[in-house]
Formats: structure tokens, sequence, C-alpha cells
């Protein structure tokens, strides 16, 4: 029978994040799961990303990388009821593989991320990084859109 020892949530800084950390914890408590946060600093080529102004503000990846694991420890802390107990981790690179890289690696048992429902001309110029993870991840992704009235309008 499986079991669900370490869950995986790839963190961006969206509106929709905290919505789905109550989804997390529940999880996490439910299994007795190790809960890892990673957040992937998308390399340049995501430019239409917040993080456009901050490349060019930055002198270097590893500048980039340290701002990133100040906002995902400020992120846990303000969201997590026991921030203590998250593994955390920060990358930059293609976010998809990066998620599937770390959760091989780490031996993830289940990916539960947010989505954004994007469709139209957002979706076909950045693509789906939730797409491309439920394609690619050996283990199971447990998507959750915590506002699907925006797809109503």
């Amino acid at each position: 029978m499986p079991e669900v020892k370490k869950i995986l949530f790839p963190l961006e800084f969206a509106k929709i994040s905290p919505a789905v950390v109550p989804w997390v914890e529940f999880y996490a408590q439910q299994f007795n799961a190790e809960l890892h946060v990673l957040h992937v600093v998308p390399y340049s080529s995501f430019l239409g990303t917040p993080y456009a102004a901050e490349i060019f503000k930055a002198q270097d990846e590893a500048g980039l990388i340290r701002k990133a694991e100040q906002s995902v420890g400020h992120f846990i802390n303000e969201h997590f009821a026991k921030p203590s107990s998250v593994v955390t981790k920060c990358v930059s690179g293609d976010p998809a593989n990066e998620i599937v890289k770390y959760a091989e690696a780490q031996g993830i048992d289940l990916i539960i991320v947010g989505t954004h429902g994007k469709h139209g001309l957002d979706r076909s110029l950045y693509g789906s990084v939730v797409d491309l993870v439920l394609r690619y991840a050996k283990m199971p992704v447990l998507c959750f859109n915590p506002a699907p009235e925006a797809l109503k309008a």
C-alpha cells in the first residue's frame, strides 16, 4: 500500500499561495508527512513573471536566491502553523523541471500545487508549470485552484 511520508509544496509568490497552505497542512497532518517547500527563481526567459524587475536589480544568481530564501522564510512564518518543521529550498531554473527534479531527489510522495487556471493568451504565452509537472512527475500531483470564480468571467 502506498505511503505518503514526504509532501512537496512548490511555492510561487502569487495571490493564490496563502489559500493553498491550509490544504498542504491538512494533508501533511493526515499523513504525518514531512513537509517540503520549494521555490524556483525562474531563469530570465520567464521575463513575464514578477521576477523580471528583480533580475535587473540583482548582481548575480546568488543574490536572487538569497532574496528568495528571505521571502520564503517570511511566507512560511506568516502562513504555516509550525514553520520550524518545514524543509525549505530555493533554486533557480525552469520551474517545472526543478520541481520534478527536486521531488525525485528528495523522495517526495505527493506534490500539492496551486494553479491559477490560466487560459487563452496567458496560457499560450507562458504555458502551465502545473501541466508540465503533471506530465513528468512520477508521484501523484494534487492541484488546487482557490479562485475558480475568476474563470467564470
